[in-house]
């Protein structure tokens, strides 16, 4: 009886935490759907939307003039295609396994039909936000398992506004799927790691949903053998540590002791763990697209255009502002200087001090009895993770530091080890160490309040501005819209086709309204060279002529020095107008075209 009134309290205080939990996840909800339609698409998310319509490259229009009216014909969802068929597709023109790409299909075939092109963004996108709101509700999950359910609460408010979590909730790609699949396989993770611990065996409830989470990862992304890896080194790493424990002090001093004994014990230490390497036996079917996937030329963008002794030092700087992008970003992109520059120093001394706060109260949780397992095991993780950014960055030559977007593999694991760095301060305040340099602790809420106002920039489109800048190069094209217009894309690849309809889909979208001048598309092969492609303009099937327009020629790999100064089309003659020349990641040049 003496309890019962604590009762009332503590169902209040839990009824209060699943509120928050809702308040959080409906806020994230409200970042990630919000403006879906509103930025363009660019080269990668066309690619997914042509293959989850159920399309290949032969849907598209190669070699021939269209009108830009027919573009949304081109984006038209396929009733009749398959799984396997998109499986196919894929296999043969991407670089990607099927899984995401089959459930975008079926995501799409449940949307209103005959959709017009923004119902199209706005449908492709919605699957991963999606995804990205469900990954909220997963590391909760994660926080509370791996330390209290307080942790998790503070790793789904940072997850919630974290710029980078709402930027990849917002690209039609496959990045919040495996980000949900990698945050529910670390939790399983750790109660893996506790089951051996505390019966020296690990149940089939708990490594059982390990080996299903991290199979389908490995269908959804490749990124996800790297997570695998990694998970498959802390155990053992881990387990190393703990035979390592039981070395006598003596032996300590004897290196060679040291390794027998390791050795020796390592083995019956792992065999508990053998279905560690289910997932990638159940790989098997895919492992020979992955092998020629990995030597296709889509790749090879990762490899420096220009190898200079700065390769050496830029990966370690892109690793370190994809942390600060996690928690952080401001309008710097394309930004006049009086914004740009207090923008980056706020961002710069904003990371500074919450790195401080971590550096001081990360080794609190090694030290604390009941934080320490979980802190270690989701610590090597990270590690190991970026041990294999850097193994293949500075051994593979392969930069994919560039691409901020492919650190959400690790995402998971900082987010929870810094919502633990607040959570769990307050069971330690009579530690020394903890209570030194209080003008260096902040709450939690300004990393909230910080993440909220830069997610609100990411919906905006003021930060993560989509690559290749599609609405920028639209516009550029659209320079005259009173005009006729003709636009002529030079490809040797899909991805290069891929680029040009992106750039087609934004013209689309400036230019819908007043399509009565006549605008025309051609995607012209390249392969030969440019100098063989020009004579050949006059004889392209549709080609207008007996008019004048304006003509750009987008031509990726071409110097401006090597644009010819006329072109022939039809009867149409086209002069060069050296004033209007553009660069952004490719080159484009108009020309002014007048009757012969």
């Amino acid at each position: 009886m003496p309890n019962m009134p604590n009762m009332p309290i503590k169902q209040h205080e839990i009824k209060q935490h699943y509120l928050l939990l809702a308040g959080i996840i409906l806020l994230s909800t409200a970042l990630r759907f919000t403006g879906l339609a509103a930025k363009p698409l660019w080269l990668d998310e066309i690619l997914t939307t042509l293959f989850s319509l159920g399309h290949s490259f032969n849907h598209i229009p190669l070699d021939r003039i269209f009108s830009l009216a027919e573009l949304p014909n081109i984006f038209t969802f396929n009733p009749q295609a398959t799984c396997p068929q998109i499986a196919e597709t894929v296999s043969r023109e991407s670089t990607h396994p099927p899984v995401f790409f089959c459930l975008l299909h079926s995501w799409l075939g449940r949307m209103k039909p005959n959709a017009t092109l923004p119902d199209i963004v706005w449908q492709v996108r919605s699957l991963p936000a999606f995804f990205g709101v469900a990954t909220v509700a997963a590391i909760y999950l994660l926080g509370r398992v791996a330390f209290s359910p307080n942790t998790g609460l503070i790793a789904a408010a940072f997850m919630a506004v974290s710029p980078f979590a709402v930027y990849l909730s917002q690209e039609a790609r496959h990045y919040t799927l495996p980000l949900l699949f990698i945050t529910l396989s670390l939790t399983r993770l750790i109660q893996i790691q506790r089951d051996f611990a505390n019966q020296s065996r690990v149940k089939p409830k708990t490594w059982i949903p390990w080996v299903i989470f991290n199979t389908i990862g490995l269908y959804i992304h490749y990124f996800f053998i790297l997570v695998l890896a990694a998970q498959i080194g802390a155990i053992c790493l881990w387990q190393i540590w703990q035979n390592y424990q039981t070395v006598t002090e003596t032996e300590k001093f004897n290196i060679i002791s040291i390794i027998s004994q390791l050795i020796r014990k390592f083995i019956p230490a792992i065999l508990p763990f053998s279905f560690c390497g289910l997932p990638l036996i159940f790989f098997l079917p895919w492992l020979s697209v992955l092998l020629q996937h990995s030597s296709r030329q889509e790749t090879e963008w990762f490899k420096p255009f220009e190898p200079s002794w700065l390769d050496y030092i830029v990966p370690i700087y892109q690793i370190i502002m994809g942390w600060v992008l996690m928690a952080i970003a401001l309008p710097v992109e394309n930004q006049p200087l009086w914004i740009a520059i207090p923008s980056g120093l706020f961002m710069v001394g904003f990371a500074i001090v919450l790195g401080r706060y971590i550096w001081q109260n990360l080794p609190q949780l090694y030290q604390t009895s009941g934080l320490q397992k979980s802190s270690i095991i989701l610590s090597l993780f990270t590690l190991l993770i970026l041990a294999e950014f850097l193994i293949i960055v500075y051994i593979l030559g392969k930069d994919i530091t560039s691409a901020v977007r492919y650190h959400f593999i690790y995402y998971p694991s900082i987010c929870v080890l810094l919502a633990a760095c607040f959570t769990d301060k307050s069971t330690n305040e009579n530690n020394s160490s903890q209570t030194t340099n209080k003008k260096w602790q902040f709450s939690e809420k300004t990393v909230i309040l910080i993440g909220l106002l830069s997610s609100i920039f990411v919906v905006g489109g003021l930060v993560f501005q989509k690559p290749y800048h599609p609405a920028l190069v639209a516009k550029h094209l659209n320079l005259e819209p009173e005009k006729p217009l003709m636009v002529i894309v030079g490809h040797e690849n899909f991805q290069e086709v891929a680029l040009g309809l992106g750039f087609a889909a934004s013209l689309y979208r400036q230019r819908h309204q007043t399509l009565s001048p006549p605008t025309y598309w051609l995607f012209a092969d390249r392969t030969e060279g440019y100098h063989t492609l020009w004579p050949k303009l006059p004889t392209v099937e549709n080609m207008p002529s007996n008019q004048s327009l304006n003509l750009w020629i987008v031509a990726p790999g071409l110097r401006q020095r090597e644009y010819p100064e006329n072109l022939l089309l039809a009867s149409s003659n086209c002069t060069i107008d050296r004033n209007q020349y553009y660069r952004i990641g490719i080159p484009y040049q108009l020309y002014r075209c007048s009757k012969t």
